[in-house]
């Protein structure tokens, strides 16, 4: 599914996230920050735009394709009083469209601690999206690779003092794309809603 250029990257964006999270947060963090692991599932909206313009010049003929897709995800960050930041892997399953979507990158949250068993967080997240969309038309596929950007806003639960429940909406859009041909394909935006299983755990 990945080839070595691929994997290339993906390890260049798991190194940089996590060297980001252990140096370059530390003046946001509390003096005690906490390791956390996660482990997420949620259901997403994608958005592809598909633009003609190249063959019609002036026409911008163009139309948006919208897939559905399930997402598993892993995270691994830190966490102060107020501010939570994580590295993040995610798998999205879209189906025969999309011959694999995932993306990897960083997420820094401010958490308003409005009650001792939860609190409401407001972030944002960056990173890396890679994809490849089989065009029905069309012999080759469509590789989209390229950066992302987006917001987070949810809801953290503490079930236990061992463990807190996450639920959250994702939202990213990307500049990722394809012109290979004379029809350019673009990925447009991401919509998700998840829920995280979060574990606190110790370094020792």
């Amino acid at each position: 599914m990945f080839d070595n250029k691929t994997i290339e990257k993906i390890l260049f964006v798991l190194i940089v996230s996590l060297n980001t999270l252990h140096a370059g947060l530390g003046d946001f963090l509390t003096a005690d920050p906490k390791p956390l692991i996660g482990f997420e599932g949620g259901y997403s909206s994608i958005s592809i735009d598909t633009n003609r313009n190249l063959i019609i010049p002036g026409n911008n003929s163009g139309e948006t394709s919208d897939y559905s897709a399930a997402e598993l995800g892993f995270k691994l960050g830190t966490q102060g009083r107020n501010y939570r930041a994580f590295a993040t892997a995610r798998n999205y399953f879209v189906g025969d469209e999309l011959n694999y979507l995932a993306t990897f990158g960083v997420e820094l949250q401010y958490l308003f601690n409005i009650h001792p068993m939860m609190n409401i967080f407001l972030g944002l997240n960056a990173g890396y999206l890679m994809s490849e969309l089989k065009i029905s038309d069309e012999n080759s596929k469509r590789d989209f690779d390229g950066a992302y950007f987006g917001g987070d806003i949810g809801v953290n639960y503490h079930i236990t003092s061992d463990y807190d429940l996450e639920f959250g909406i994702h939202y990213v859009t990307s500049d990722a794309e394809d012109d290979t041909t004379a029809i350019k394909y673009q990925f447009d935006s991401m919509w998700s809603g998840y829920v995280s299983f979060i574990i606190p755990f110790t370094l020792d």
